[in-house]
């Protein structure tokens, strides 16, 4: 092989090396800017998700504070009705013990 050939041929494989190189780098670059975008997408998606858990943690905290104040509610009303109860008992037993009274009286009247 001549001198000529010879350095006909190492451009050849130069060039060639070097295209491959080129497109190799440009598939990489391409791969990379793709990755980086669905990294962008993945990190929006987590973001989104962490402000709706939070949202979704503060109606919780929210609604149990609710719940609690009607719990609340609840017992004082039912602490009431239990009063209310026992004072038409105590109601229906006077007048029950009333209209025996007037019954007994109406008997001997007659």
């Amino acid at each position: 092989m001549t001198s000529s050939e010879y350095k006909e041929l190492t451009d050849f494989f130069i060039e060639h090396v070097t295209r491959i190189g080129d497109e190799t780098r440009t598939i990489v670059q391409v791969t990379v800017e793709s990755l980086r975008h669905e990294i962008r997408l993945v990190a929006d998606g987590v973001l989104q998700n962490g402000r709706r858990i939070d949202e979704n943690g503060r109606r919780i905290d929210e609604n149990t504070g609710r719940i609690e104040a009607n719990g609340q509610r609840i017992e004082a009303l039912t602490i009431r009705v239990d009063t209310l109860t026992e004072r038409v008992d105590t109601l229906e037993t006077s007048v029950s013990g009333r209209f025996a009274d007037h019954e007994s009286r109406l008997v001997r009247l007659e």
